[in-house]
């Protein structure tokens, strides 16, 4: 299923043997981490705190376990520039349950486990820093001065920017992965233009990053198939 919204005139386009509704369920997997990334940045700004504070300040709790590098700041979880072991997996998370205390126990071995790299010295996209992100926003914190928001370089010839990849033109996308679903989705903020693609197969990504790049090249003038579909959530 495909949405569009532009200048605020909203389609949606529907494919496939199964039937789709206004009321049918798909998984968005890691769409949802650019949410957390804007509730994280908007809180920390109306708050005054600076993106620049180390993690283990607004978590004070986790710090008996902690063993990743105390430098670490919140502009690097957004950035995926932490350089945390990407060792928590979603067997280990699973195992924690949805309880009051799942986003706690998930941050203490997120950050249990060390680092890989020093922070900020090379890009990955590693869930545990959206862990982070959420217990941040979830923990009863303080929160104080002013911050920034900054941009990592990709090898795959995109930036990216909290919780986004971003285009030549402007554009910020996005998609993600589960077992059995593939959503991916582009925004266009100067052009007030959005476009979905969700699915409920695993292996659309490239039909999705062909569409989402045919939809706004008339805007644009760009090819991003390739682009998104290199930039694997």
């Amino acid at each position: 299923m495909a949405g569009l919204c532009a200048a605020g005139v909203r389609s949606v386009a529907t494919r496939g043997a199964v039937r789709v509704s206004p009321d049918s369920c798909f998984r968005i997997a890691s769409l949802i981490d650019v949410f957390t990334c804007t509730a994280l940045v908007k809180t920390m700004r109306d708050n005054s705190i600076p993106l620049g504070t180390p993690v283990i300040e607004l978590l004070p709790d986790l710090a008996p376990g902690w063993r990743a590098d105390v430098r670490l700041a919140i502009e690097q979880i957004l950035g995926q520039v932490s350089g945390l072991r990407e060792s928590v997996d979603s067997t280990a998370l699973a195992a924690l349950g949805d309880g009051p205390r799942a986003l706690q126990d998930a941050a203490e071995l997120v950050v249990g486990t060390g680092n890989e790299h020093e922070p900020g010295a090379c890009w990955s996209s590693c869930n545990g820093n959206y862990i982070l992100a959420g217990a941040v926003l979830a923990a009863p914190v303080a929160l104080r001065t002013r911050g920034r928001w900054r941009r990592h370089c990709l090898a795959r010839g995109m930036l990216y920017g909290p919780g986004w990849a971003l285009g030549p033109s402007g554009q910020m996308c996005l998609n993600g992965r589960l077992p059995g679903y593939r959503p991916a989705m582009l925004l266009i903020p100067d052009e007030d233009y959005v476009s979905v693609v969700v699915t409920n197969q695993q292996h659309a990504l490239r039909a999705a990053a062909r569409f989402l790049s045919d939809m706004q090249h008339p805007l644009t003038n760009d090819d991003l198939a390739s682009a998104i579909d290199r930039y694997a959530a």
